[in-house]
């Protein structure tokens, strides 16, 4: 009779070589569900789109580069700090998915750093009373304040800029806040 142990002897290795071949294809199918448009809208994330183009989305052309309008999905951006308008409405400061902070640099809305709690030139809030026919607000920024508010240029088409105007500007309608 053969003996047991010589077939044990080979069979653990090559299970336990399988089951190792194994760990790495699993971990590496569930690092890629985040990056999916649903798995980051399940997290809270939020699609800032353009009402008057008729939903384009805002989306970064690079760290300190103007934002675009584009056709969806544009960016998608998670609500980082609440903070209190001027006017006593609620506001966010919005985080892209690369960690890049939607901000207003000289009038140029840009994405850059990190959010940082309390930096007024990362505070957008929708201006109350401004809602417009299509439900969509006219958002002000707490550097700039009420009077200045983001809009697109040169017009409301794709791969437009998205900038603070002061008493608005082209396609000033936006679908924030939340």
């Amino acid at each position: 009779m053969r003996s047991h142990r010589r077939w044990l002897a080979l069979a653990v290795p090559v299970a336990f070589a399988a089951l190792v071949a194994a760990v790495p294809a699993a971990s590496s199918a569930a690092t890629a569900a985040p990056h999916v448009k649903g798995a980051a809208a399940a997290a809270g994330c939020e699609y800032i789109s353009n009402l008057d183009s008729g939903g384009l989305e805002i989306a970064g052309n690079g760290v300190n580069q103007p934002v675009r309008l584009v056709d969806p999905p544009g960016n998608c951006f998670t609500r980082m700090y609440e903070f209190t308008s001027l006017d006593g409405s609620p506001g966010w400061e919005y985080q892209n998915g690369d960690g890049h902070c939607l901000w207003q640099n000289g009038g140029v809305i840009e994405v850059g750093a990190a959010c940082k709690p309390n930096h007024p030139n990362e505070q957008f809030w929708g201006v109350p009373g401004s809602q417009s026919e299509y439900g969509g607000w006219l958002v002000s920024n707490m550097f700039d304040g009420t009077g200045s508010y983001m809009s697109t240029f040169p017009g409301c088409g794709i791969d437009t800029n998205v900038d603070m105007v002061l008493g608005g500007g082209n396609c000033p309608f936006w679908n924030f806040p939340s």
